[in-house]
């Protein structure tokens, strides 16, 4: 009962901390080097730093990474230049990954033997529990062999609740990103109207005339209508017309 407690008490903690990273940061990228720097606090241990990257793919293809330090992120780079390591296949399969002994794994030995000059001894590769096409690994590195064989629960807690964060911060990211877009269209449509009234005053037309009278002429000048009635309306206005989108 005690040692269940402690662990609830212990993924709460982490929560908690994962969470408060996730308001504090500006961007999913900012998140994903606070989640890196925090796992390489909590997961080191006496005697054996840990150091600690993040890599999320879309589609199997990167679209981020961050690391705790310089060393982590080089040993990720120096991954991506291999074509390939223990934490990508880690992220890309879904599989958990355990190197106990750098020196002593087959596989990957072309980025092995450059991680080994390093002096990291051991490394572990973690699958990250997302949604839809995005998939991730949490990828610790420690510079004492078997490093990770009696930490093993503590990690797995930390990947969970990683995971949870990390999907927070993923939906609030596309939420971002599509705000964005909504007020780019949004503004584009005001553009747009303003132009079409412009023209429609000059050519003494209605609204589906005017607008087949902008269309005809960012086809004949193979620019986009948006920017075509933008200059429209500046041209009238005498400076850049400026539009606001409040959503």
């Amino acid at each position: 009962m005690d040692q269940t407690f402690n662990w609830l008490l212990e993924a709460s903690r982490i929560a908690a901390a994962l969470q408060e990273r996730i308001l504090a940061s500006e961007d999913v990228a900012d998140f994903l080097a606070e989640l890196a720097r925090h796992a390489a606090d909590t997961l080191s241990g006496a005697g054996s730093e840990v150091y600690c990257s993040v890599t999320l793919l879309r589609d199997k293809n990167r679209i981020s990474s961050a690391g705790s330090g310089e060393q982590s992120l080089y040993m990720d780079e120096t991954q991506y230049k291999c074509g390939g390591g223990p934490c990508l296949y880690a992220a890309q399969t879904h599989v958990l990954i355990d190197v106990p002994e750098v020196d002593k794994e087959p596989r990957w030995r072309s980025y092995l033997d450059l991680v080994r000059d390093t002096g990291v001894k051991a490394i572990l590769g973690v699958p990250f529990n997302l949604e839809g096409n995005a998939t991730g690994a949490l990828n610790l590195y420690a510079t004492r062999a078997h490093a990770f064989d009696n930490s093993a629960p503590l990690i797995a807690l930390y990947a969970e609740q990683a995971s949870l964060s990390l999907r927070l911060a993923l939906r609030m990211g596309e939420l971002a990103e599509m705000k964005e877009h909504l007020a780019a269209a949004m503004e584009s449509r005001t553009a747009i109207d303003i132009a079409i009234g412009i023209l429609m005053a000059e050519n003494r037309c209605d609204q589906e005339q005017a607008f087949s009278i902008l269309r005809r002429a960012s086809s004949n000048r193979n620019a986009k209508i948006r920017d075509l009635a933008a200059e429209i309306a500046g041209s009238v206005a005498g400076k850049p017309v400026q539009t606001y989108f409040k959503p």
